[in-house]
């Protein structure tokens, strides 16, 4: 019994590592924690209050303050200011990121 629950606890946080990543389509440059991130399909990865972008060889962490809306967002969404990534939005999901504000 004690190995069922085991297992149990290791599925459930692998679905829960599993739904902290999601692939996000950036179609303009724009800047990340003053790093560029060019146009292209990015894993987004979050840990916590860090965001890290994968692209191939291109890797680049951001903090970030993660928020719960209130209803499911439609699509993935980017707010930007300039080409400043201010907020990243998951479709299907209620989660938000805030992007501190930083130089380029």
């Amino acid at each position: 019994m004690v190995n069922k629950i085991l297992i149990g606890l290791g599925t459930i946080a692998l679905a829960v590592a599993a739904a902290a990543s999601h692939m996000v389509k950036i179609s303009d440059p724009l800047y990340v924690n003053g790093s560029m991130l060019k146009p292209g399909e990015y894993k987004v990865e979050v840990n916590q209050n860090t965001a890290t972008f994968k692209n191939g060889k291109t890797v680049v962490e951001a903090p970030v303050t993660v928020e719960q809306g209130n209803e499911k967002y439609p699509t993935n969404s980017l707010r930007v200011d300039g080409q400043k990534l201010q907020e990243l939005r998951f479709g299907g999901t209620h989660t938000r990121l805030l992007f501190e504000k930083s130089g380029s």
